[in-house]
């Protein structure tokens, strides 16, 4: 059952939130009041390409961590200096994915900074 906690929730929360957030679901609704109820388990389970995708972003992620902060750094910096709306991480995510190196050259250009390539 969903309940409305109304204008005092973004006080007590301090942030606009929707989602998953443990046990609950939360989202505002069309009245621009908070609904909040228990999360549903999912009635089927993952399918074979939403386990191959979520495979896919824990390898990213693992590379990730096992870059090296060094490395993190930099990409972080290339993402300030070209002054994209992006994470570094989600540079290290979108160039992982598309491979795009006329793209990322143009980035390490814009930045002054080589970037250490993802591992395939």
């Amino acid at each position: 059952m969903a309940h409305d906690l109304g204008p005092a929730s973004k006080i007590i929360l301090g942030m606009n939130v929707q989602g998953d957030i443990g046990p609950l679901t939360m989202y505002t609704s069309r009245r621009r009041k908070l609904v909040v109820f228990l999360r549903a388990p999912p009635l089927n389970p993952p399918s074979q390409t939403q386990e191959i995708m979520r495979d896919l972003f824990r390898n990213y992620a693992a590379a990730w961590r096992a870059a090296g902060q060094a490395v993190r750094d930099q990409w972080k910096q290339a993402t300030q200096r070209a002054n994209l709306s992006l994470t570094g991480y989600q540079l290290w995510v979108w160039f992982s994915r598309t491979r795009d190196e006329p793209a990322l050259r143009t980035i390490e250009r814009q930045s002054s900074l080589t970037l250490t390539r993802p591992p395939v």
